[in-house]
């Protein structure tokens, strides 16, 4: 047989052997063999996963993962050269010879099987015999089913690639090649595609899906979606590119044009477009690697572009393109897409995130000139509840719940707030299946809180068996230790049997709503429902957290926000007009000596919060002078916690790190051409990722003047970009700038008149305030004096910090602490008289006071001796002392 009817064979082979044959081609110059062999295509047809070879070796039995190893063993041990591009070996060549005898057009991978089956000298690796344990005659018994059941068509090669040809070329020469591509019929070239339509194998019709009515309907974003239709209808530059950071719906944004197109309601230029979505993860099979993702997106690009009706290619994590960026004789999977674009045969709609705009799309001048970006922002709280509301009956009919409306707008209002990592209107989305879900599960099995309760029992009773094999059999054991256990047991099982009966009362009173509910119409008790609310409202009264509730409602929205967040239920149900309107003591429960300037602070809050302040202002900026150690920081600290729920919400940067010109790009990220470009920036990126938190500037007097007005741009209410062109949303944070300038005058008027007003205090400080900072960042800050403390405040401060040592000891020991009156009264003298202020406390407190509290409680842990109460007092010779009030030693928790 002469080399001119090899060609012929490969004329012959259909598209999924060709497709099989240049990926074994690709596979040899990865491993730099001279010569693709039996092996080599037998393993690419295997790898492809969807032929006849693999179906065969289902229907027999034979364990793939083993003949891919016996394969790639056998390719490993082939000598390797740099030979640029591989020819046909010689038992492949007889393989084909072979094949010519095969009457059957086109020839299949099943064809090729019956040859390797019948021959065996075509291959280099004996272990397979034993594998390829079936006969020639029993896959011809196979070849109907196999028509049947996997992808490869009738169709045969159209056409050879270039890779088909230089492998020709290099086995029978120049002449032979450029014969048969003469002999070959001039066609489309169908190795693009594993099947004959490209856009049916790689794309699903996301219009026929929309007249289906299988998407969810899309709220809130008319303007997005009038943006895209707009762009689509051009004549140039007609591919949108949408982009957003994760969450904000830019998937869902296609899929409402997509009912847009479906119900008819675009201009006429696009009234018969389809939006096909294109499967990425299909253009990328194993080992064919890059080769062949870019002929398959060439055939997908060319079906689009020939298709009858005009298609609009919908790519998602468009990003994924760029993997063919190493590809080797290949093109850039970017620069074949940006070839289209740029001859307006296709349209495309891309979906990335910023990030990955800023990868891939901002470098390529010539691709970004080719599309239109459509920013797809974050929406509000109402457009967010607007959503929710439209797709709640979603989430009602698949958990088989009421969703209340209160539930929806505590989702959007908690999730903002308290996930800050995530955007909305996903995690409210997210945050509203959670609850309904878990209201669910309320109604079908046993309560969270009850199955804390049976875990408690079951520990103790686990416990209480040990110690009493332990006594049975030592003779000796943890006697005490015993009684206690019968104690908690006997409270334990109390509370198991108080939660099982609070479940069952709640769970028949839930179902009798849902029974009155699901009843139809004209069989609906009005008053038997509105009976069944008012006593499951009753019943739930009589504790904090409902065991089984009838509906989604707020609360339980808040429940699960803790559980993410860990933040405690009552902080997040806050009721914030009163909160503000009582800032004032609780800041005041926090901080000892500044009543003044919480006063003040409180006050701008309020009129804050009420709407009086620039729109994109921060929500207040205060200026926090005075000396060390009086309550700035803390200050900082009791307003997270109060405003935000958690001291987790303050943003603290130490403005001594800004002391150089150079430092400022650091607040909002270099810009491009700056050293370290494309990093966060620090103060940009943090309220970014929390928009509702404290923003603690200390020590603003060591910034540059250059970080200085940085920080005025942000504070007076301009719209602050990131150095990624991001929008920083600054309104409803709360900035407190500290400062120690103006301390000697602070320091000499109040040491004059202890008592003087906070307005005549602040007037004598700003003229110090001026000479430091410009008229321009004073203006956009209320400035607040900080006086020393005095004795009796210095008291306050030892009071509130051996509160918080007594309910350490109580929480983790179960012990109480006591403190004399004379021990408050020395630590206030002593700090006062070496003006060391609230640090002198915490340093006495933490290096002499918990050291001899933590000596007792560890000399004390043996059965039988353990500590209860702790007094602290003085001795007669002005030291501190201890007295310990022992008991039988508690179990540690």
């Amino acid at each position: 047989m002469t080399p001119r009817d090899t060609t012929l064979v490969l004329q012959r082979l259909n598209t999924h052997c060709a497709m099989a044959l240049e990926a074994a081609a690709s596979l040899c110059q990865l491993r730099l063999s001279d010569e693709i062999t039996v092996e080599h295509w037998l393993l690419a047809l295997l790898e492809a996963g969807d032929g006849d070879i693999p179906a065969i070796m289902d229907h027999y039995g034979i364990d793939v993962d083993v003949l891919w190893d016996v394969l790639m063993s056998t390719i490993d041990r082939l000598p390797r050269n740099l030979r640029k591009d591989p020819g046909l070996s010689s038992q492949l060549v007889s393989l084909l010879h072979a094949c010519a005898d095969n009457p059957q057009w086109p020839i299949r991978s099943a064809h090729l099987l019956q040859v390797i089956v019948d021959s065996p000298h075509v291959l280099r690796a004996p272990s397979l015999w034993p594998l390829l344990n079936f006969s020639s005659a029993q896959i011809d018994k196979l070849l109907s089913q196999l028509s049947a059941h996997t992808c490869e068509t009738p169709s045969p090669l159209s056409a050879p690639s270039a890779i088909v040809e230089s492998m020709l070329q290099t086995t029978f020469g120049q002449d032979i090649a450029s014969t048969a591509h003469s002999r070959m019929p001039a066609a489309a070239d169908g190795l693009g595609s594993a099947s004959a339509d490209p856009l049916a194998r790689h794309t699903t019709d996301l219009t026929e899906k929309a007249r289906n009515r299988e998407l969810d309907p899309v709220f809130g974003r008319d303007r997005e979606i009038q943006q895209m239709v707009e762009v689509l209808a051009k004549s140039r530059k007609n591919s949108p590119i949408l982009v957003g950071e994760p969450g904000v719906g830019k998937t869902a944004l296609v899929n409402g044009l997509a009912l847009r197109l479906a119900s008819g309601d675009v201009p006429n230029v696009i009234r018969d477009v389809r939006i096909l979505t294109l499967d990425l993860g299909s253009l990328l099979p194993s080992i064919e690697g890059e080769a062949r993702f870019g002929q398959q997106l060439d055939a997908v690009i060319d079906a689009a572009q020939t298709s009858a009706e005009p298609v609009i290619l919908y790519i998602d994590e468009v990003h994924t393109l760029s993997r063919s960026r190493h590809a080797t004789n290949e093109a850039n999977a970017i620069d074949q897409l940006r070839r289209a674009l740029a001859r307006c045969d296709i349209r495309t709609i891309a979906v990335v995130t910023w990030a990955e705009y800023k990868a891939i799309f901002e470098p390529d001048a010539a691709l970004t000139r080719r599309c239109q970006i459509i920013q797809v922002d974050e929406p509000d709280d109402d457009a967010a509840c607007l959503m929710l509301r439209g797709l709640k009956w979603h989430y009602a009919t698949f958990h088989r719940v009421h969703v209340r409306d209160d539930a929806l707008v505590a989702a959007v209002k908690l999730a903002r707030r308290y996930i800050p990592t995530r955007k909305l209107p996903e995690k409210a989305f997210d945050l509203l299946d959670t609850a309904a879900g878990c209201v669910r599960m309320a109604l079908d099995i046993a309560p969270a809180a009850l199955q804390r309760a049976s875990a408690t029992v079951s520990a103790l009773e686990i416990e209480q068996a040990t110690l009493e094999f332990d006594i049975a059999e030592a003779g000796t054991g943890a006697s005490k230790r015993l009684k206690d256990i019968e104690i908690a047991l006997h409270a334990a099982r109390a509370e198991v049997s108080d939660v099982q009966a609070r479940c069952a009362t709640e769970r028949e009173l839930a179902n009798a709503i849902r029974a009155q509910r699901d009843a139809a119409p004209q069989m609906r008790d009005a008053d038997a429902l509105a009976l069944a609310c008012e006593a499951l409202a009753r019943a739930q009264a009589q504790d904090t957290t409902p065991l089984v509730c009838a509906d989604v409602d707020a609360q339980v929205v808040a429940q699960v926000v803790s559980e993410w967040t860990g933040i405690p239920v009552g902080n997040l149900t806050m009721d914030e007009p009163h909160d503000l309107l009582a800032l004032d003591a609780s800041l005041r429960s926090w901080i000892a000596g500044q009543h003044d300037a919480l006063r003040v602070l409180a006050e701008n809050l309020r009129t804050a919060n009420a709407g009086f302040k620039p729109e994109r202002a921060p929500s207040a900026v205060f200026l926090l002078t005075g000396p060390s150690g009086v309550g700035k920081t803390e200050t900082a600290l009791a307003l997270a916690d109060i405003l935000f729920g958690s001291q987790a919400a303050l943003i603290s940067l130490d403005m001594s790190e800004y002391r150089e010109a150079h430092t400022a790009s650091r607040l909002t990220g270099p810009l491009p051409g700056d050293v370290g470009y494309g990093r966060e920036g620090v103060l940009t990126e943090a309220v970014r990722q929390r928009p509702y938190s404290v923003v603690l500037l200390d020590g603003l007097e060591n910034a540059h003047r250059e970080v200085l007005d940085t920080l005025r741009r942000v504070v007076d209410g301009r719209v602050t970009h990131d150095a990624q062109g991001r929008a920083i949303d600054f309104r409803n944070c709360v900035f407190l700038i500290t400062s120690s300038v103006g301390v000697e005058t602070i320091e000499s008027i109040t040491a004059e008149h202890a008592d003087v007003p906070h307005d005549i205090l602040l007037e004598a400080v700003r003229p110090v305030l001026s000479t430091h900072f410009s008229s321009a960042l004073l203006e956009c800050v209320q400035p607040l004096v900080y006086r020393p403390l005095d004795t009796p405040a210095l008291r306050e401060v030892v009071q509130m910090k051996f509160a918080k040592v007594a309910e350490h000891l109580k929480g983790k020991h179960r012990m109480t602490l006591s403190v004399d009156e004379s021990l408050v009264t020395m630590l206030a003298q002593q700090c006062f008289s070496r003006h060391t202020g609230a640090p002198g406390i915490d340093a006495h407190i933490n290096q002499e006071v918990l050291p001899m509290i933590a000596r007792e409680i560890l000399t004390r842990r043996t059965p039988g001796e353990a500590a209860q109460q702790i007094g602290l007092t003085l001795s007669q010779d002005g030291l501190l002392a201890i007295d310990v009030v022992a008991g039988g030693f508690p179990r540690n928790e």
